[in-house]
């Protein structure tokens, strides 16, 4: 194992690790956060007053999250990992997202030995080789998604297997608690000395039932949302929604969209078209649409599925939002990401930036990727203290 995977994974590990001691320890350290100078007031005899000022506050942590959309390991996908290799299929993507601080994409299969169910229809169910996790983890990713429509396809066992296999490769998951199971968790991780937060659901009725669904009302994701935003510095949201190949936003996820951002969220990462859609800024959050195929077997067609991005977001927590979108081409001959041609990159990022105009959001081309900057509203700054001393002597 190489040095750079060696600090890679400890980074990984530290961050797991650190994310729930981190959380305890804010609460007394919130005391702390305001340094105070003490400077004598004149007068007042034998009294002697102290007047506490805030000392300058330290720059805002900054965190880079790196996002993409479905990533299906199983039918010809696994078929062109056994036939090239595990590494074959993350290669061109390998360094976006290992730069990253965080690295997600939505998992849209089971890693399971357990066999699935038929489903009614001869509809479609995906359940992949445990083994193929090392391509997740080969690549940098740090956080899945699993509440999508492919969840359950191997039952509540397939789904336990999952936790279980993106465990023992030391990746965090989201959305991973069934109908009937504890309620969702948040997924809280450090990094930069910042507490990033995850929360994963399915807005979508499935066959086999629905991982993390929300309820018609919205209010229970509503309300993980606000308990992760009082936590949490950054605040993302998976959210499986909207229609197969469709590129607009439906009204419901303009509606669930919105109403998250309010709730406290600062990204929503949606996924389920299975086409890239266009970004929208609402106050100070940003939404995501769809993100699009990753990796995925579906035929090359004039749809747009096979058109691909990694999103980037680098954040300056409680300043701005930077996103730079990369474009990218799933390849049939190999169902995984690759560096498009000039002309391909160019038009899938001239379409992004129709989609998200009329979303109200100006995305600039230049250099093969697109850019927009979003400022945020700055958090207020700390209240200053008087205290008076009495002086004896």
């Amino acid at each position: 194992m190489s040095r750079t995977t060696q600090k890679r994974r400890a980074t990984r590990r530290q961050r797991m690790l650190s994310r729930f001691l981190l959380l305890l320890a804010g609460a007394s350290l919130a005391g702390l956060g305001v340094a105070a100078v003490q400077s004598w007031r004149s007068g007042g005899g034998r009294g002697a007053a102290f007047q506490a000022q805030p000392a300058a506050p330290p720059p805002p942590p900054r965190v880079r999250v790196a996002a993409a959309g479905d990533v299906m390991l199983d039918r010809g996908v696994w078929n062109r990992i056994k036939d090239h290799g595990i590494h074959h299929v993350m290669r061109d993507v390998r360094d976006p997202l290992r730069a990253a601080d965080v690295a997600f994409v939505n998992l849209e299969c089971p890693l399971s030995t357990v066999q699935g169910h038929a489903r009614p229809g001869g509809s479609l169910e995906f359940c992949a080789d445990p083994m193929t996790a090392q391509a997740l983890d080969d690549a940098g990713v740090d956080i899945v998604a699993i509440a999508n429509n492919h969840g359950l396809d191997a039952g509540t066992r397939g789904c336990e297997d999952t936790m279980a296999t993106l465990e023992a490769h030391q990746i965090a998951y989201a959305g991973g608690r069934p109908e009937g199971f504890e309620p969702d968790e948040i997924t809280y991780l450090t990094a930069n000395g910042a507490v990033v937060a995850f929360l994963a659901y399915t807005d979508l009725n499935f066959v086999h039932g629905s991982l993390c669904k929300v309820d018609e009302d919205m209010q229970n994701a509503l309300a993980r949302v606000r308990e992760a935003r009082n936590q949490a510095d950054l605040v993302c949201v998976s959210y499986h929604w909207g229609e197969e190949y469709r590129k607009d936003p439906t009204a419901r996820q303009i509606e669930l969209g919105h109403a998250t951002i309010e709730a406290g969220a600062d990204i929503i990462l949606g996924h389920h078209p299975h086409v890239l859609s266009g970004v929208e800024r609402y106050r100070d959050g940003l939404i995501l649409y769809s993100m699009g195929n990753f990796v995925f077997d579906q035929r090359d067609a004039d749809d747009g599925r096979m058109n691909s991005a990694i999103f980037t977001l680098d954040a300056t927590i409680g300043r701005s939002l930077d996103l730079t979108i990369t474009p990218l081409r799933i390849v049939p001959a190999d169902y995984a990401p690759r560096t498009p041609t000039p002309e391909r990159a160019g038009a899938i990022l001239t379409e992004l930036a129709e989609l998200s105009a009329d979303l109200g959001v100006d995305l600039t081309i230049e250099s093969g990727r697109a850019r927009a900057s979003f400022v945020q509203t700055p958090p207020a700054p700390p209240a200053v203290a008087s205290v008076e001393a009495e002086q004896s002597g």
